[in-house]
């Protein structure tokens, strides 16, 4: 078995202050039986 390790980062940056409104964040892996996943972190 093949393991792969996916590092994402997003950064925005703004010149002035904003606010934001409500979000939500669905985050799952790709349904597939030949693929599993192992272990997920998420840091906000």
């Amino acid at each position: 078995m093949t393991i792969f390790s996916v590092r994402h980062l997003t950064v925005y940056r703004y010149r002035r202050p904003v606010g934001f409104g409500r979000h939500r964040l669905m985050f799952r892996p790709r349904d597939s039986f030949d693929q599993t996943l192992l272990s997920c972190t998420l840091n906000v």
